[in-house]
């Protein structure tokens, strides 16, 4: 005859995620499916074989999560967000890394494109801001397997920044401030404008937005560049060059911080008008000189200048990946 008694037992801690536990063993019998498990807590029915063991007896249970994923790559931080514990790999340096799962499971990423690089004008015009780098932001079913991952380095001078890709996707880098008579260009989010051309260019849907327009006389103002979060601003003929558009405000690391800034336009601070400013890792515009570089690991575009200010560099781009932990 087989003796058991069934015994009621609740666990809870920090370690028992109710979407990832997979298995219960227990020391002394065998167990029957979840009853209930919610917000870190859950309760099972335990059949015990032995009547030796009486109810408030102390019951071992091991949890396990198969489903946590474990990966190697980048480099890798640990950081708790509302309260849940996360491992974090973060890639910075520009060109071609690895991403080794080894167990697969769901992860958020976060994929920052190279920013554009601000325009320059040694006339009486400013150069348009840089555009920020594209941004993609999301969750991916991990497997067991290596990725590719490729951190798109900011544009050197007015140009394009690189494309950054993880998972099958790619983040555009941003597009390259106007100069007088030098058109800016199209990317993750546009590059602004100057007097001649004044339109701003176009950003990547779902990943950036246009830069800001040009303006001419009296002014001849610069154009932002587009950011991640906002369209740049356009200059006005009588006012200020416009401000880079705002990036894309992410916590994946745990802290909040602002990713694709466009650049701000620069000025030639005639009738006494401003070169534009920048958040989020863009570059000031140049007031009558250099604007500032784009900020690496940020995807910021680099701010237009003026006078004998050179074109300015973008923003190297970032890839962050992280799980639970």
């Amino acid at each position: 005859m087989t003796w058991s008694r069934e015994i009621k037992v609740e666990i809870a801690g920090t370690d028992v995620s109710s979407d990832a536990i997979d298995a219960v063993e227990v020391s002394m019998g065998t167990q029957t499916p979840w009853e209930q498990s919610t917000n870190g807590q859950a309760r099972i029915s335990l059949i015990a074989e032995s009547p030796d063991v009486q109810i408030g007896d102390q019951v071992v249970v091991s949890v396990e999560s198969p489903d946590t994923p474990e990966a190697t790559g980048g480099t890798v931080t640990t950081v708790t967000d509302g309260g849940i514990r996360y491992r974090v790999h973060t890639f910075t340096t520009p060109g071609t890394h690895d991403f080794v799962v080894t167990s697969g499971g769901d992860v958020e990423y976060l994929i920052v494109g190279g920013g554009g690089g601000g325009g320059q004008n040694a006339g009486s015009d400013g150069g348009g801001g840089g555009g920020g780098g594209g941004v993609l932001s999301g969750d991916f079913a991990a497997a067991a397997t290596t990725y590719p991952i490729v951190v798109g380095a900011g544009a050197t001078g007015r140009a394009n920044g690189e494309n950054s890709t993880a998972f099958g996707l790619s983040a555009v880098g941003g597009g390259a401030g106007a100069a007088f008579n030098q058109a800016n260009t199209s990317g993750g989010s546009g590059g602004g404008g100057c007097w001649s051309p004044q339109a701003g260019a176009a950003g990547t849907t779902g990943q950036g937005f246009s830069g800001g327009n040009g303006a001419g006389a009296p002014n001849y103002n610069a154009g932002g560049g587009g950011g991640a979060g906002g369209v740049g601003g356009s200059a006005t003929s009588s006012g200020n060059s416009g401000n880079g558009g705002a990036g894309f405000l992410s916590s994946i690391t745990g802290t909040a911080v602002g990713y694709g800034g466009g650049g701000g336009g620069g000025s030639k601070n005639r009738n006494g008008s401003t070169a534009g400013t920048a958040t989020d890792g863009g570059g000031n515009g140049g007031n009558t000189a250099g604007g500032q570089n784009g900020t690496d690991g940020r995807g910021g575009g680099g701010g237009g200048s003026a006078g004998s200010g050179g074109a300015t560099d973008g923003g190297d781009g970032i890839v962050i990946i992280r799980y639970a932990a």
